[in-house]
Parts: structure tokens; sequence; C-alpha cells
């Protein structure tokens, strides 16, 4: 009998000829984050329950936070829970009581509904969780739970693996934010698996040694599937649900917004790229929330603030991506065949479908639509039988709430006979098969069946790799058989050289996409024996075999290609992106300084950029030497580098970049400022401390940037944990009060000068933290102004409570005389403090008068509750 959903399943909305059917829900299985659909038909689940329950968050702990920031490893967030395990029931106990796990579903009885279950791993150690990837490859099935990498294996076939080997170790230094895991699972075109992880980190030790430490970023990386040579290929994500390769090799996450009004992005996964993101930006609340990222639109396509680091969005993806799939399948309708689906977790989003087409070198999304609503999707997985499986996480998990469903969702004109030859074809072992059955498999409709053909003549004898050869140069192939045949070349070369041989050749094919990914291959097999092809193919009409081209200059380090990788910067002229970055890229990988400082001066901005770009990567202080250029854009990466990248040598000269900094037009003149000003504090010296005075006087400079400057000046006594740009754990000591005194001196009248009013607060507030007395006239006048705002007129009165008492009770008095409830709240609680006996009958005598305000009452009341707390008698 098919179990009840309450009627979701028939109010989806879907394409015509789609329907939707339970396969499964709570209790046979709950709490679904990411699934897979193995070649048996079994759906695999990994289930999180230590949501909050042993797996924690610095949001909901927000105690967590400063520790948190600090942390660089997962040892060290360990000793951070051990640290605070007093706030949590049990102590270290909660870090183990409950379990994430890898379920497998089965349907035995074929009626199309799950009815069997059994928990292939369990993960309940301290640090653990949350569990969020798994992924079936042969007999294997790997498994994303924080902090481990596994490969779980069930050899006696029931459902509970024997073999369960922690493959990597090191991901998830930060507790961050609930979610921001390590997650999708991803078989790439060169036989390597491929991952990401959310902004909570990683530092791991590769098999070869090497050590990857990225505690504040997400990541792309990638390994072979022993474990070996594991790398990051993409930086600077914030939380990457889902990774999908299309059917031409392109790799593509959707990644998940900061809530703060910014949107969720498609990023075009490619070597060396950034996407701006660090972790301490989410937590960031002053002088912008969310820091750079959203006051400078970090995230944004269109913004002229973008930064040119980073690698651009191909676009904006719903809200909440918590998955990305791609179409590239068998017994599915033609239409929505080769499309990404992607799943939006926030509000009952379902899953959008789209494609991304070539923009240059890179991408653009089109084709936007939905496909399933309304649901709340986690995940969905297409199966071998015609169906997608789609994970509709039903419960709210910040209420330990357990539940979940899995719907099927299939195509009414799908033919029988399509599924059940993809369903035998699945099950087969493609290792059997010969030779020729294998090519023709790699022109079949369904990614997967090619990509396991694929893999079986890479693993074949030499006379399997002719073949590849042979089929790759078929001009009368079709395009997907050949690019399938170059990635199993791709596979074999690197164990064997003689399979470069075939692969130069395609560089020149007549075919922009076979000599693209020709190029992709050569580049990252960092093939020496074709250094005068990628030369020649920063010519080619295509832009992505440009964009090849330049990554394998880059990776096989040319020498004297520098001259001609900024002849590309100089005729792309910054237009495409992808072509600056791959440029920039390998510009960098050269380490040429001779050859790129020689164009330092060159009449060409994006020339003069991209040295920037590549000082910024080498960490060299030269790039210091452009705060003077004459484009506001170079000047901010400049700045953005030294302060960012944290070039030491290069404080000074930007904290010495006032003038240019107010001189920038509009776009840039905020950003450049904050650095500017940061260095200045960082430095704690007399320029610094009279250029941040500049800025708090200058009625020119925007609001938030003097109030930043406001509050940089109040913290120079005091020793300071967090940049106030990034927010990142960046500490400072304290500076002499005395230098920051000595450059207020004299300013009076300029610090209250009526231009700067937006900020007279923020001025009163530093004033009284430096101890700087003024003459209460000013502060007098100000405080009086009933035109001026409640919020400066208290800020006013609090300053005259430190520095002139006996002017601020007779302005308390005269702010209870006034019906603003502000302002007599902020009286009330002065007077409290001072002459307690007087604050008693006052607050009566306001409680017992009617017409005094609410907010005045509740105050009155809040305060009378203190005092006889305190043991105050009359109270």
């Amino acid at each position: 009998m098919r179990a009840d959903d309450g009627g979701v399943a028939k109010a989806l909305r879907l394409p015509a000829g789609f329907s939707a059917a339970l396969y499964a829900q709570h209790p046979l299985f709950g709490n679904p984050v990411a699934i897979e659909v193995d070649a048996h038909g079994r759906v695999l689940v990994a289930e999180q329950y230590r949501f909050n329950h042993g797996t924690e968050e610095n949001r909901t702990s927000g105690f967590l936070l400063d520790d948190d920031l600090q942390v660089q490893t997962t040892d060290d967030r360990l000793a951070m829970f051990r640290k605070w395990s007093a706030r949590y029931p049990g102590g270290m106990d909660w870090f183990t009581k409950v379990s994430d796990q890898i379920r497998v579903l089965s349907d035995t009885d074929g009626d199309g509904i799950a009815d069997h279950a059994t928990v292939l791993a369990g993960f309940n150690e301290p640090l653990d969780g949350l569990n969020a990837g798994v992924l079936a490859i042969g007999d294997d099935v790997w498994a994303a739970c924080i902090p481990n990498l596994w490969r779980l294996r069930d050899h006696d076939g029931d459902g509970v693996a024997e073999d369960r080997v922690k493959v990597h170790s090191g991901f998830g230094v930060r507790a961050s934010f609930l979610g921001h895991d390590l997650h999708a699972l991803t078989l790439g075109m060169d036989g390597r698996l491929y991952m990401s992880i959310g902004d909570r980190g990683f530092h791991v030790v590769t098999r070869e040694g090497t050590t990857l430490h990225e505690p504040d970023n997400g990541a792309v990386l990638r390994c072979d599937l022993d474990g070996s040579h594991l790398e990051v290929i993409h930086h600077g994500l914030r939380n990457p649900q889902g990774l999908a390769f299309d059917a031409y090799g392109n790799l593509f996450a959707g990644d998940n917004n900061c809530d703060k009004g910014d949107k969720s992005r498609l990023i075009a996964i490619v070597d060396g790229g950034d996407s701006a993101w660090r972790m301490p930006y989410q937590s960031l609340a002053t002088p912008v929330s969310g820091g750079p990222w959203m006051a400078e639109e970090l995230w944004s396509t269109e913004s002229p603030l973008s930064p040119q680091w980073a690698v651009p969005a191909v676009g904006y993806i719903g809200a909440g991506p918590s998955g990305l799939r791609y179409s590239a399948v068998g017994a599915w309708p033609e239409s929505l065949r080769n499309r990404f689906f992607h799943m939006n977790f926030t509000g009952n989003s379902g899953i959008i479908t789209f494609t991304a087409v070539p923009q240059g070198a890179g991408f653009r999304i089109d084709e936007y639509q939905d496909f399933l609503t309304p649901l709340n999707v986690s995940d969905c997985a297409f199966g071998y039988d015609g169906r997608l499986y789609v994970a509709n996480y039903t419960g709210n998990p910040f209420n330990h709430d357990i539940g979940g469903r899995l719907y099927a969702v299939t195509a009414a004109a799908t033919p029988a006979t399509e599924i059940a030859a993809l369903k035998d074809l699945a099950a087969k072992d493609f290792t059997a098969l010969p030779a020729a059955r294998l090519l023709a498999l790699l022109d079949h409709p369904d990614q997967r069946i090619r990509l396991r053909a694929q893999f079986a003549l890479a693993a074949g004898p030499a006379e399997h790799q002719r073949l590849l050869a042979v089929l790759a140069a078929d001009q009368a192939a079709s395009l997907i058989c050949r690019l399938h045949a170059a990635w199993g070349l791709w596979m074999v070369a690197r164990h064997d050289a003689t399979a470069l041989v075939p692969l130069r050749q395609l560089a020149t094919d007549h075919d922009a996409q076979v000599r693209a990914n020709a190029l992709r291959v050569l580049a990252d097999l960092a093939d020496q024996g074709v250094a005068a092809g990628f030369l020649a193919a920063l010519d080619d009409p295509s832009p992505r075999a440009v964009f090849f081209a330049a990554e394998g200059l880059g990776r096989c380090r040319i020498p004297g290609a520098s001259t001609a990788l900024l002849a590309l910067v100089r005729r792309n002229a910054g237009v495409d992106r992808f072509i600056q970055h791959a440029a920039v890229l390998a510009l960098a990988r050269l380490a040429d300084p001779a050859a790129v400082m020689a164009v330092a001066a060159d009449p060409a901005p994006a020339v003069r950029l991209a040295v920037v770009l590549t000082l910024r990567r080498w960490g060299d202080a030269r790039v210091a030497g452009f705060l003077a250029d004459a484009d506001d854009r170079i000047v901010l990466e400049a700045a953005r580098a030294i302060h960012e990248v944290r070039i030491a040598d290069a404080y000074p000269a930007l904290a010495a970049a006032g003038d240019r900094a107010a001189h920038a037009s509009a776009p840039f003149r905020d950003a450049l400022q904050r650095r500017v000003l940061a260095s200045a504090r960082r430095l704690a010296d007399r320029r610094g401390a009279e250029a941040l005075v500049r800025v708090i006087t200058d009625p020119t400079a925007a609001a938030g940037v003097r109030a930043g400057a406001c509050a940089l000046l109040a913290q120079w006594h005091e020793p300071v944990n967090r940049d106030p740009i990034t927010g990142a754990w960046w500490p400072l000591p304290a500076g002499d009060l005395a230098i920051a005194r000595a450059a207020l001196a004299g300013q009076g009248d300029a610090l209250f000068a009526a231009p700067l009013a937006d900020t007279w607060a923020s001025t009163f507030t530093m004033l009284g933290a430096l101890g700087v007395a003024l003459p209460p006239a000013g502060p007098l006048r100000i405080a009086h102004d009933l035109a001026v705002p409640a919020g400066t007129r208290i800020a006013a009165f609090k300053y005259l409570t430190m520095t002139a008492p006996a002017a601020a009770a007779d302005l308390a008095q005269a702010f209870l005389a006034q019906a603003v409830p502000e302002l007599q709240s902020a009286a009330l609680s002065y007077v409290k403090s001072a002459d307690k006996r007087t604050a008693v009958g006052l607050f009566a005598k306001l409680l017992g008068n009617a017409a005094t305000p609410l907010s005045v009452q509740q105050t009155c009341l809040d305060e009378l509750a203190a005092l006889a707390a305190a043991g105050e008698p009359a109270a």
C-alpha cells in the first residue's frame, strides 16, 4: 500500500507529462541532506541528526565566535568545544550522543516504493558532522562527513559497511555556520573525485606531505580515487552545496548567499579561481554588516567594485542552493536533457532548471525555468530507471525535527523499453565488455554510461589507448565521442606519456570544443612538449581555447611566455574576466618579475591592472607604487592587495594615500578610504592619527567612512582583535593615547561643523572614549537643538556626563521635560546613577503620570527593579 504524504505529491507543479509519487518517508529514513542512486537502483541517503546536537555553529552558539575566528586546525576546534563544554547539556557527552549516518533504501518487491533500509555507516565523534555528501563508484560508497572524507565498502551485501577508510581528514576547521560542510562528491571526466567544502575551511595534510591550509573559506578540491594528489582547484566560496559537470567537461557550483541582501550565484569552477568570500565577513556587523562582501558588492556581477582579483559569477540562481545536477542522462525526455537542475532550499522553492551557454571564455545562464514547486528540496538524483529522485527535508533542523520524504518524478512519455535497456546496461561489469562495445557506448545519451565506458577503455591494454586516439581524431565521429576519447587519453597520459602525442594533435583540431578540451588536458598535465602550441593558441578564435592556452603556459612555466601573456592582456582590454584571470594566474606562476615590472607604467589600464593582480599573488610590496595610479580601479586593487594579503612593507604607503583616496570617484572612494584608515590605525603613529582626524572632519567623505574613522580612533588606546575591513582575527596592540589626543587638539569647531551632523554622535562617542574634554558650550548647543536627531542629542548628553557632570545634570532635567521618550529614558538612566534616592522619587512620579510614554514607564520599572535588587531601601 502506498503511504500517505498528505497530498503533497498531488499539489506539486511539474512540466506537462511529468508526475511525482512518494518513494519513501520517515520513519524508513530521515533528514536527507544529499542522495545518490547507485547502479543497482538503491538510493543512498546522507542523513543528518547532529545539527546543533553535537555539530555546533557560531551563530546559535555566539560565545564560540571569537575562538572560532582563531582556530586553525580541527584539533583547535576540538579544544574550543572542550573549553566551552559546560555550556552544553552533559558536557563533552553532548558531542557524541547523536549520529549522522548513510542509509541505504531499497525497493525489494519492485512496486516503485522503498520497503527496506539499512544503515551503511554512522558518524558520532566529537568533530563529526554534518554528513552532507554521498557518491557510489563501483563497489565503493564515498561519504563526506566533516572532518573526514570516507570510503566505505559493504563486502557481504548486508547493507552495512565492513570497511571504513578515512581517505582524508582535516576538513571543517571552524564551526562557522551549520550546513557549510564537506559535500557535493562528484566524479570528474578525468577519473578523479571532486568535492566542495563550505567556509568551515580545512587543514589537510596530503598523502604527498603537502599541507592544504585555508581555515576561513570554502573551496573545490579533487583527488585520485586512491586518495593521492589531493589539491585545491577553486577558492573563496561560501557554501557550494552542489557540483556538476556539463557535457563538455566544464564544472559548476551553486554557491549560497549570506542572507544580507546578496544573491546566490552559479560559479564556473576554474583552476586557481577565487570567488572572494571569506568566513569572517559573515559576523562583521560594523561599519557595514557583511564587511566588504556587502559594502563593496564582492558578490555582484554588475558592480563597478567587483573584485578584479576574483572570477565573476556566471549569474544568479534562486535562494539557498542545496544541490546541483546535470541531466545528461538516459531514459529522460530530450527536451529536459543536458540541463542543470538546481535545488533551492529556501521557502519551498523546489527545483529550477537552466542551461549555461558560452559567453567569451566564461558562461551565462539561459532558459531559466521552474521544474518542480512547491517543495523544500535538499537534493535530487537521477536513477537508471527513468526517475528523478527528489529529497524533501520536512523538518526544522534548528528544532531537532526528524522527518523527510523522497519523491520519484517520472515522464509518462519515456518508453519502458528505454528504461529497461538503461537499467540492464547500468548493472553490467564494464571491464568485461569488448572494446568495440565500449567505444560505441561513448556516444550513449547517459553521461554516467559514457564515463564508465571511458574509464574501462583508459584502464585497458595498449590497444584500447590506440583506439581512443583514433576515435579522438576521427572528424566523422560525434563531438561527445571525441571528447570522451580525449578525456580517456587524459587519464592514460597521467601515467603514460605516449598518450600525449595524440592529445597534442587535437590542440589544432577544426572543432573549437575539441581544441579547448585538448588544451585543458595538456595544461592540466603540464605538458612541456606543447609550449609552442600553447603560445600559438593565444590567438585561437575560441575564447575557451585561449583560456586554457594561457593556463597551460603558466602550469608549464614556459620561459619567456610573459611577453605573450601581457600581449593577450592588452588585446583583451579587461573585457573578458576569465581571460584576465587565466593570464594573471599564468604570469604569477611564471614568476618573472622583470617582465612584469617592465610594463608597470604601460599606457593601457588593463596591463597595469594585470601587473597589480600579479603582484598581489606574489605578495610583493611593489604594488604600493600603484596607489598613485590615475585609474581608480587600479588604485583600489592595489589597496585591496596590500590590506587583504597583508603586505606589511606596503602599509606606510597605504596609510599615506589619504589624498589619493579622497579624490577617487564615488564608486571607489569609500572602499579606498576604509583601507587607508585601517592601515593608519595599524601603524598607530602621529601621521596615522592625523589621517583619521582629517577624514572625520572631511564633509566630502561618506558618513559611514567618517563613522568608521571615529570608531578606529576611539579604540586607538586599546588592543583590537578583529580587522575592521574583513572581520578576520588580526590583533593590534594598543596605541599611544597621547598621540590620539594630540591629533584632536584644536579640532573642536571642525569636528562639529554643520555638514558633519550625520556623524556627530560617533564623534561624541570617540571623544568620550579618549577622554578628550571640549568646552561644554558646543555639546550643550547640539543637545538642546530640537532639530537634531534624538540619538545625536543623547550622544552629546552621555559625553557631557563624562566631561561636564554639572552641565549634564541640568540637561537631564531639560530632557525629562520634553515629550521625547528616548531623551527621557536617557535622562532617567543618568539620574539613577547620579542620585539614587532622588531617582526613586522621580521614577514614582513619572509612573503616576498617565501622560508618561509607555517606553519611559518601562524604563522607570526597569530602573526601580535594578535599584531594589541592589538593596536600595527606598526602591
